[in-house]
């Protein structure tokens, strides 16, 4: 399952880097960070979560709870197959 995350800024203590590599090891197991990005106006990473052999709810609760954790804007939005879903909703 493709999930993409849009943000539209990086908290302040948080570098893309940092970001990829911290989801990359939170979904190790469910998934794979298949590509991310940056521009002036936000940015968004996105996984393919294993559906074959894990449930992909749980890397979807997994990437959702990350993502308020560490304080992304309430405009952060989660895109599951092409449906917006608000970050705090």
């Amino acid at each position: 399952m493709y999930l993409k995350m849009i943000f539209p800024a990086l908290p302040e203590h948080m570098e893309m880097e940092r970001l990829k590599l911290e989801v990359a090891e939170l979904i190790e197991e469910r998934g794979w960070l298949i590509g991310s990005g940056s521009e002036p106006d936000g940015g968004f990473i996105e996984v393919e979560l294993e559906e074959d052999y894990n449930d992909p709810k749980f890397g979807i609760i997994a990437m959702k709870r990350y993502f308020q954790q560490e304080r992304f804007a309430k405009e952060t939005v989660m895109e599951l197959a092409g449906i917006p879903i608000g970050l705090y909703e």
